[in-house]
């Protein structure tokens, strides 16, 4: 896949469950180990907007947020824009989507299916 882009999904509720630090440290990994792979990243926030706020500080390029109020939306869309990053309330069509899946997995298996996906 390194000669197509695509946006890798985080776990559901991954900013409040493994946390943007958590998805941030897995893609500076995968970047470092495949270097020519042109993907983007996306956490699911849930309903959290705090937790939003945390992963466009951390720079996650993909922000999936629902059911939080009109004006936090917004000002989340105001604050990611600056920094290019892209705010979501539902998942996009384009480019694909490749979900992490079961966040509790062991780590070699979520390590396979990464390296999986990344070699297709």
């Amino acid at each position: 896949m390194q000669d197509r882009p695509f946006i890798l999904l985080g776990p559901p509720d991954c900013a409040t469950g493994l946390g943007a630090g958590w998805l941030g440290e897995l893609v500076l990994a995968l970047r470092t180990e495949f270097p020519q792979s042109r993907f983007a990243v996306m956490i699911d926030c849930a309903d959290h907007a705090g937790a939003a706020l945390t992963a466009i500080d951390r720079g996650l390029e993909h922000i999936l947020i629902r059911d939080i109020s009109s004006q936090a939306h917004d000002r989340l869309v105001d604050l990611a824009g600056q920094k290019n990053i892209t705010i979501w309330n539902a998942l996009p069509d384009d480019p694909p989507i490749h979900d992490i899946g079961n966040p509790f997995l062991p780590p070699d298996e979520m390590e396979r299916r990464l390296r999986q996906i990344l070699t297709e």
